[in-house]
């Protein structure tokens, strides 16, 4: 009955919720914010909080900032209770506005109210109370203002509620009643309960009553998208969500710290991952807008510059050529064929259309999953920094090993899976359609997921990315003859690698033309492996960065790739004349080991030990290669199936963790503090990230393969 009834009168239930938020924000109750604990996103350019005279304080710089938020227009009282070497003298102002010259006379925590009434104006983003001493102490090398305890706005009468504190107070109680369905609890309930809580956080709390609702409401957000993301069942729902909120709170105890920025972050990626569980809802309601869209998109990107017009040029023509479906009669018309298939693939894939024709995949090799997998581990393992401060000190060069050869195993790895699709049809070689099919598969199987995560980062804004940082990053200029920028930066390995695709399959293309296929393969290889070693070289006994300038720019590593295409070829014509190449590579690994742990805090000085690294780690990882083609495990069926797990979800894996790792270390506040607290935050990464990749791989990756043109002989046509 109250529920039918709450249907029927919808409109006068939530007027008359706004007018119950409205007293609630506008009654003349003092506003109180504590300068002390859990107070980092209000008080700033501060010192750490310290705990003295039975209450929490901060000691002020000679210029510190309050945000006041959730506080409305109106006059009030000015109260600090504060604390400082007597005679010291404070000027506060609200938003540059001068209200009083604070004397302090005493020691010890006492409230100093301001002589007069002031008035605080509306102002979008909170109002600025800024403390500045003129003549601060120093004490331990610091430089003290006064010791701030809390800071109050008592109002002389009712006042005009703050917006923010209005949304934050809505969207509290709507996400409360999202809940409740989940429960089966009656909305009238849900929705009283709500009101309930919002009231008691504002009379109880009114200076940080803004905050707190908006950490309960990205708490409460992010729990409703891992009981989407994490259980398939509706029923184990709740649960799951229930545990979610249970772990986030232990890492807000953990942190001691209000934790905004990294709530966002996780609920963010929680709800990319449910919009992706449920893109066919969305996507029915933006198709038919879709173009309108993509003309948005592309203004915006003329807008950025010209690398922007020209990312722009090559999209229109793109959709201009396969709107008018011409053949791939050329090589020219294949690369505009092969870009304008993403757009097909994704449209299928966000409509929820499955391949009509099985894709045709070759069998896995384990062991070749056997060195993806340990790539991905070594990543992991290498960017796991709350575990650098446990390294004995004799393997201090252990992760950063780890962050190493992981990345050089993908490249050899990468050339080793390609240059074994290049030989496969190599005969086709002098048909379009062959470059067209190979630049489609390799492009739907990367750059989907890769552009998802960089709109994801820029939205996000991990480290301050935004997402006019990211137009290099779409066509994968960032790092061709400059270093890398700091945001997203796995992707610099990524850019290696599609530049090697588009080269070395444009290259062949192009030559067998006039050569034979498998002999303008032959000089594709001889010129991408002996350029970029002269030129990396050359370059290495010079005044140039290891990271930035030797080991992270395009022209310099395309060898890599290389050597994993000559290695294959040379295995496929040779398969029973390699067993010697396993004691090349035991060798070659210890000496590339041995070599990194003597000199690795010495590689951005010109020496010769950075000369070599490279192309013998290059060496050392191929040479695994062909005896790991020919391993088998049936004896361990579990152990094979846990590798070949983790070597397929290793893209996603690879393009998240970073962004993952960056927001537990946010959660949980500050490392090196204990053993077992940054074991934990280890394991939390560690486990996050695994599970986020496995979501990604069903979500995005293993639908748009099946989805891609078949790896079929048949398929092209022979000129």
């Amino acid at each position: 009955m109250i529920n039918k009834f709450a249907r029927k009168h919808r409109f006068w239930m939530i007027s008359g919720i706004a007018c119950l938020l409205l007293v609630l924000w506008s009654a003349p109750l003092r506003y109180r914010i504590d300068i002390g604990h859990w107070d980092n996103i209000s008080a700033l350019d501060f010192h750490a909080q310290e705990f003295g005279a039975g209450t929490w304080f901060r000691w002020s710089k000679a210029t510190s900032l309050i945000t006041l938020a959730g506080v409305g227009a109106g006059d009030y009282w000015l109260e600090i209770q504060a604390t400082a070497p007597a005679g010291t003298i404070a000027t506060i102002t609200i938003d540059d506005a001068p209200v009083y010259h604070m004397i302090l006379q005493t020691r010890g925590f006492v409230p100093y109210r301001s002589p007069t009434i002031i008035h605080v104006p509306m102002r979008f983003g909170g109002n600025q109370l800024t403390i500045h001493v003129e003549h601060p102490s120093t004490q331990a090398q610091r430089e003290l203002g006064i010791a701030v305890d809390d800071v109050r706005l008592i109002p002389v009468q009712w006042h005009w509620p703050d917006w923010w504190a209005l949304f934050v107070s809505s969207i509290f109680i709507g996400l409360t009643l999202v809940w409740g369905r989940w429960w089966r609890i009656p909305a009238w309930l849900s929705v009283g309960l709500a009101i309930g809580v919002c009231g008691a956080v504002v009379v109880l709390r009114r200076g940080d009553a803004g905050y707190l609702l908006w950490q309960a409401t990205l708490i409460l957000g992010a729990s409703w998208a891992i009981g989407i993301d994490l259980v398939s069942q509706r029923r184990w729902q709740p649960w799951g969500a229930i545990s979610a909120v249970m772990v986030m709170l232990v890492m807000l105890y953990m942190s001691a710290t209000v934790v905004f920025q990294p709530l966002w972050q996780l609920d963010i990626m929680l709800l990319v991952l449910a919009g992706l569980a449920k893109r066919r809802v969305w996507w029915r309601w933006i198709r038919p807008w879709r173009w309108w869209l993509l003309g948005v998109l592309m203004s915006a990107l003329v807008c950025t510059g010209i690398l922007g017009m020209a990312i722009v040029a090559i999209a229109l023509f793109a959709i201009w050529h396969g709107r008018r479906q011409l053949p791939d009669t050329n090589r020219y018309h294949a690369v505009l064929s092969a870009l304008y298939s993403i757009a097909t693939v994704l449209d299928a894939w966000l409509t929820g259309r499955h391949a009509q024709i099985p894709a045709l995949s070759a069998p896995r090799r384990v062991g070749l999953d056997v060195m993806r997998a340990f790539a991905i581990m070594s990543v992991l393992l290498g960017h796991a920094s709350a575990l650098y401060p446990y390294y004995p000190s004799i393997v201090t060069w252990l992760p950063h090993w780890f962050a190493y050869i992981g990345v050089e195993c993908f490249f050899v790895l990468s050339g080793w899976l390609i240059g074994g699709l290049l030989i496969r049809h190599l005969d086709t070689w002098q048909s379009p359609q062959a470059l067209a099919l190979f630049l489609h598969r390799r492009w739907v199987r990367t750059l989907p997921t890769y552009w998802i995560v960089l709109g994801l980062v820029g939205v996000v804004g991990w480290g301050g990315a935004t997402l006019g940082d990211f137009v290099p990053y779409l066509v994968f200029s960032q790092n061709i003859w400059q270093a890398h920028p700091p945001f997203l930066f796995v992707a610099w390995s990524l850019s290696i690698e599609e530049w090697f695709y588009l080269t070395a399959a444009i290259g062949l293309s192009g030559l067998a033309i006039w050569w034979r296929p498998a002999t303008a393969l032959r000089v594709i290889l001889v010129v991408l492996i002996t350029v970029p070693l002269l030129l990396r070289s050359w370059m290495a006994l010079s005044d140039v960065p290891w990271e930035a300038g030797v080991r992270q720019l395009v022209p310099l590593r395309l060898d890599a790739l290389a050597m994993g295409v000559v290695m294959v070829w040379w295995w496929q014509s040779r398969p029973r004349n390699g067993r010697w190449l396993q004691w090349v590579a035991v060798l070659g690994s210890v000496v590339v080991v041995v070599l990194f742990a003597m000199t690795y805090t010495q590689l951005d000085t010109p020496t010769w030990p950075r000369v070599v690294l490279l192309p013998l780690s290059t060496v050392a990882v191929a040479c695994w290669l062909p005896g790991l083609a020919r391993l088998e495990w049936s004896r361990w069926p579990m152990v094979t199936r846990a590798i070949q797990w983790l070597a397929l979800i290793s893209y996603p894996l690879y393009l998240l963790h970073t962004p993952w790792r960056l927001t537990v270390e946010g959660l949980f506040g500050n490392q090196g503090d204990t053993w077992w607290r940054d074991g934990f935050i280890t394991i939390v990464y560690a486990v996050g990230a695994v599970w986020l990749a496995y979501r990604w791989h069903l979500l995005i990756e293993r639908p748009l393969m099946q989805l891609r043109w078949r790896d079929d002989i048949d398929l092209i046509k022979k000129d």
